[in-house]
């Protein structure tokens, strides 16, 4: 990202154009570069959002007033954030939706009472190193039955890409998986998985990996910033 200096341009283009995009912030005019937007409204990004979302909406929806309760009294005992001045409870909705979706992405069993604390009972050490074969997520310890640790991927950034950047979710790692586990393959040979695209010698990788418990709760994702090659 730079800052635009006048008349470059002009004082007032916003935009894209071409490979970059212009826009105002409080530090004045800046341009960075352009990349295709990892959330398209692909076919599969909308499957998964009717799988995942309208479904755990209509599953609490249709929950019983007792379970609604336990719920209600879980929020009131638990905040966001950290800041007392502008901390608030959580919402018993949004506190059962984010936790069925967790446990969707890997076809377990829902979730229908709310856990003892939000606090997630899996937190494991992480971290992704460049090998000759490609990018390798080691953790410890081992993944517990009905935990699992998430991993997302953005390919071909270039050094001036050190922020974290949107990126799109690559594995799910359960119990029956062991670490290390290779996240891409070598660099220069071909895309994969799914429909990640190729990426070449000295380009950069964002990840980022989060582990989630039993309970749908998670802890905070760490990211990486990698350089292949």
């Amino acid at each position: 990202m730079a800052k635009v200096l006048y008349p470059f341009n002009s004082p007032n283009v916003s935009g894209r154009l071409g490979d970059h995009v212009y826009q105002h912030s409080r530090y004045g005019q800046i341009v960075r570069s352009w990349y295709p937007p990892c959330q398209s409204r692909k076919p599969d990004q909308t499957h998964n959002r009717r799988q995942l979302f309208h479904q755990s909406c209509y599953q609490y929806s249709n929950q019983s007033s007792e379970i609604i309760e336990r719920w209600i009294d879980f929020c009131q005992n638990f905040y966001t954030g950290h800041n007392p001045l502008s901390r608030k409870n959580l919402s018993p909705q949004q506190a059962f939706i984010a936790r069925n979706i967790r446990t969707r992405l890997t076809q377990y069993a829902d979730i229908t009472n709310p856990p003892i604390s939000p606090s997630c009972s899996y937190t494991p050490w992480l971290e992704i190193t460049w090998t000759a074969s490609g990018a390798l997520l080691s953790w410890s310890p081992a993944i517990p039955v009905f935990s699992f640790i998430l991993v997302s991927q953005k390919r071909n950034l270039t050094s001036a890409n050190y922020k974290p950047t949107s990126t799109v979710l690559s594995h799910i790692f359960n119990s029956n998986d062991y670490s290390p586990q290779l996240l891409t393959p070598p660099a220069g040979n071909g895309g994969g998985p799914g429909d990640l695209p190729p990426f070449t010698e000295q380009s950069y990788l964002h990840f980022h990996v989060w582990a989630v418990d039993n309970h749908g709760n998670h802890t905070p994702s760490v990211f990486f910033n990698i350089r292949a090659g």
